[in-house]
């Protein structure tokens, strides 16, 4: 070491010249730094906003095929789009979640009168009960279960929000920032196997259905979007899934909120089936009925549209339809009509190939017009869908799979050429290579026609399971056949087919399925049984025994008026003759709950003839009565159910007076006239009950009037009376679904268990304290209790909510049976 020191020197001029050149070099280096960091932050930047121009543009090109799509989503498309046509989807309001402490909006009369009945929703429909738009039952951050029955326009409904967010329109609010992703389940799953992978799932799903030039950064959108919240999955077809396929888009959809919490959900559903999806904190919703004016507004859009679009391609020998004359006919006996059926009749009326006024007529129209020349092929499509229900399936599986890649869709001329795989010889298929021969060629025109649709992996499938359930009727079956689709689980393609399949002969196997109803205390198997009613010929045997267990259930007072309600609308829409000579007697019955009954159904009916037995109700009613009297005259709504509201309104008692102006308003044409002839008249309280009819008439002059009243009437009661009108009318909309806190942030069951000196701890301490509220507590307490049941019930929890069911008459029975009646579609049965 120091023989190593000893020969060190230093070159002073070498030394001199390294440090001048570090010198010089950290000098440019401190000069050059903000340049590199301005370029690079500029580089950055450029890619950044490049990457959003192709992220943008690559939205934009989405957001068209997704409105391309939709567009198409419906029966009639072969003739127009969706929005020349579709009527602006309406759910059922549903109850008010209950807060004990709240101060709750007064309710309309249909709301007070009409309980909820979210799988029979045409008998609200008629009353006009309340209704909410998509946009609002969403507006609270819930993921909505859109409950519906087959052909009442749950698919429309997706399309057409679908369509909204597309396009941002305002009225759906900050919905429109979202990605809307709209897809069948069927092609979300299409191989019933799920392999855990949510996004990769999507990604192929809607890259099947997007434009090539879309298809590059497809994946990254959907991933940048899921991770941000701002997809909106609306997804169709698990209300006609069978069982397998129902429980693989569950664990789908668990999956996929598990891995992007942010999601919003809307998912088409049977009420009959929402098992799995109230757990993953969906909220069930109903899609509401048509109701008269809407059915109007169809009728006249489609013969507009019809005379536009339509009559220039056809023969000019061909006369005209007189489009008010086929207003007038289809819309004179058609409120009972899904607006699957409404479509189909105005259809076939306009085609001028009508059977009948009916359901059943106006199919098989469709199904006639649809495979024209088809003869061969019509008995191998029957076939076909007797063969898909009977093996619970919804899509054909081919023999071989045939994947898609690099976005592309099958093509219909490829399925014409596909091997089916049949499994096994019946009755109903007699082999693939008669099914090729027969479908040869016919493949593409039906699903140019809107009957077939082709699905993920070139699979076949019915857009609709009444059109499969009508064909799968007339195939060729044997008894054998039928028992085994009678032990199937409930599904919508057993559903079809039976209902199109009860005939005299055929019901022999069905004799014992009304038997113990006191172990069916929903009555499920009755009212399932009693929509086939409309089905069956008036001399079938299964007629008299679903009825009379109908009527049995009417004259049970103890029965929740839910149940009961359920009861009178399958009556009437059975179109028995006998049905209005019942409600006429039970008119006169003693019990006033048995009274309201009849009073609504005859208001359903529209049983002219019952109007004057039902305004001399209106002299010494209850307010139920009244409310019930008033909703059925505007139901009936001819010239004296009018001039009887018009009667009461002047003459009648307060409570009658308001209920008559609110069912006034009802009947925009005529109603809305005598409201406001009525806000002019001496008499205060013919002004002060008009008050109650122009809150419920959505027309700007009605606002006028009312707030006119508010400041210039002569008589204070008058003044606060509108002015009260005009607050209710900004006042927040209580009945849009919100989801429930944590039963340990509950602050009404956080208080129940301060007046009881005790805390709320989570897991089954929380779960005890609220069964303790729900025998113990308030009625509020009670109502916010079963409002919770409703979604997070078990099997132990339906014995106590029976118990208040049985000896709480009132709100909370109703209350207790629509929780129960939830529970059940949940999967949840009484035992």
């Amino acid at each position: 070491m120091p023989g190593f020191l000893s020969n060190f020197s230093l070159d002073s001029i070498s030394f001199a010249l390294g440090f001048i050149s570090g010198v010089l070099l950290l000098w440019i280096l401190g000069k050059l730094l903000p340049i590199i960091r301005t370029t690079w932050r500029d580089w950055r930047a450029n890619r950044l906003e490049t990457r959003s121009m192709a992220s943008s543009a690559t939205e934009v090109h989405f957001r068209f095929d997704t409105l391309r799509l939709a567009q198409r989503m419906h029966l009639a498309a072969p003739l127009f789009a969706l929005d020349e046509i579709a009527m602006a989807p309406r759910l059922q309001a549903p109850p008010i979640q209950v807060e004990p402490g709240q101060d709750l909006q007064i309710e309309d009369i249909a709301t007070l009168t009409i309980p909820y009945l979210p799988d029979w929703p045409e008998l609200p429909a008629v009353y006009q009960a309340r209704t909410l738009t998509m946009a609002q039952a969403l507006s609270q951050g819930v993921n909505l279960i859109l409950m519906g029955n087959s052909g009442s326009g749950k698919t429309v409904a997706l399309a057409h929000f679908a369509s909204q967010v597309v396009r941002r329109d305002p009225s759906i609010g900050k919905l429109g920032d979202h990605i809307p992703v709209l897809v069948h389940v069927s092609d979300l799953l299409p191989q019933g196997q799920f392999t855990g992978d949510p996004l990769d799932a999507l990604t192929q799903t809607v890259s099947s259905q997007a434009s090539k030039n879309n298809l590059a950064r497809l994946a990254e959108l959907l991933q940048q979007a899921l991770s941000a919240g701002r997809v909106l999955l609306l997804l169709d077809g698990l209300d006609e899934s069978p069982p397998a396929l129902h429980t693989e888009g569950i664990t789908y959809l668990r999956t996929l909120i598990e891995q992007f919490p942010g999601t919003r959900l809307v998912v088409a559903a049977s009420p009959y089936n929402i098992s799995g999806l109230t757990s993953l904190g969906l909220m069930p919703v109903a899609i509401s009925g048509w109701d008269k004016p809407t059915r109007q507004r169809f009728i006249h859009q489609w013969g507009d549209r019809w005379q536009k679009l339509v009559v220039p391609s056809q023969d000019p020998s061909i006369t005209p339809i007189d489009q008010h004359l086929m207003d007038a006919w289809l819309g004179g006996a058609s409120d009972l009509l899904s607006p699957l059926e409404l479509t189909l009749k105005v259809w076939s009326a306009y085609a001028g190939d009508a059977l009948g006024a009916g359901p059943r007529e106006a199919i098989k129209s469709y199904l006639d017009r649809i495979t024209a020349g088809m003869s061969e092929a019509r008995v191998v499509l029957e076939s076909f869908a007797f063969y898909l229900i009977s093996n619970l399936r919804i899509d054909l599986p081919e023999k071989e799979e045939h994947t898609t890649s690099g976005g592309k869709s099958p093509t219909p001329d490829s399925l014409s050429q596909a091997e089916p795989e049949f499994t096994g010889e019946s009755s109903q298929t007699k082999g693939n290579q008669q099914f090729r021969r027969a479908m040869s060629g016919s493949i593409p025109r039906l699903v140019d026609a809107g009957m077939l649709v082709v699905r993920s992996n070139n699979r076949l499938a019915f857009t609709q399971p009444v059109i499969a359930g009508a064909l799968a009727a007339q195939a060729e079956h044997t008894p054998e056949e039928i028992e085994q689709i009678l032990k199937q689980p409930e599904w919508a393609g057993k559903e079809a087919l039976l209902t199109n399949l009860v005939t005299g002969s055929q019901v022999g196997s069905l004799a014992n399925i009304l038997e113990k109803p006191e172990g069916d205390p929903l009555y499920h198997r009755t009212l399932n049984i009693a929509r086939w009613l409309r089905s069956t010929p008036k001399a079938s045997p299964l007629r008299i025994p679903v009825l009379r267990a109908l009527a049995s259930i009417l004259t049970i007072d103890t029965q929740p008026l839910g149940l009961r309600m359920r009861a009178i609308s399958a009556l009437v829409q059975s179109g028995d003759a006998g049905v209005n000579k019942l409600l006429h007697q039970l008119l006169e019955a003693p019990s006033e709950s048995q009274q309201l009954l009849a009073i609504l159904g005859l208001g359903f009916s529209q049983d002219e003839q019952a109007v004057p037995q039902l305004s001399n109700l209106l002299d010494d009613a209850s307010p139920a009565i009244g409310r019930a009297v008033c909703l059925a005259l505007a139901a009936i709504g001819n010239k004296a159910a009018i001039e009887s509201l018009a009667w009461a309104l002047l003459n009648s008692g307060d409570m009658i007076r308001q209920s008559a102006a609110e069912a006034l308003a009802k009947i925009p044409a005529d109603g809305y006239p005598i409201l406001e002839e009525g806000s002019q008249m001496e008499d205060l309280l013919v002004r002060r009950a008009v008050i109650s009819g122009l809150v419920h008439v959505d027309l700007p002059r009605a606002n006028q009037i009312l707030e006119k009243l508010a400041i210039e009437d002569k008589e204070w009661v008058v003044r606060a009376a509108a002015t009260h009108a005009l607050d209710q009318l900004k006042s927040p909309e209580l009945h849009i679904p919100h989801n429930l806190p944590a039963l340990t942030e509950s602050a009404w069951l956080i208080a129940f268990a301060g007046e009881h000196g005790l805390g709320v701890s989570p897991g089954k301490p929380a779960d005890d304290l609220l069964r303790k509220a729900l025998r113990a507590g308030t009625e509020e307490q009670k109502l916010a209790a079963l409002d919770y049941l409703r979604l997070f019930g078990t099997q132990e929890d339906i014995p106590l909510i029976q118990v208040i069911q049985q000896n709480f008459p009132g709100e909370l029975r109703e209350a207790a049976f629509n929780t129960v009646w939830h529970l059940g579609a949940a999967g949840i049965m009484p035992a």
